[in-house]
């Protein structure tokens, strides 16, 4: 169990990184003039990567819960 909770809690740390760089990429999607060729595309894939990490989020944070709740293993 305790390699299990190790493995979350380092891609919780991934988690926290990727929804940094999905903001960074919003702000800067945001500052492009709205006549830029690029901005409709760049917002849409923004968009697309910000829905995916609040549904990894929601998931690992669940995950997290479980190992939480579960009892400490008893060395044998």
């Amino acid at each position: 169990m305790f390699e299990l909770r190790s493995a979350l809690l380092d891609l919780d740390e991934d988690v926290e990184r990727l929804s940094r760089g999905i903001k960074a990429a919003g702000a800067v999607s945001a500052a492009i003039s709205q006549d830029h060729f690029y901005e409709e595309g760049l917002y849409a894939v923004c968009d697309y990567l910000y829905e995916a990490q609040k549904k990894l989020r929601r998931d690992l944070d669940r995950c997290l819960e479980q190992v939480r709740e579960q009892p400490p293993e008893v060395a044998g």
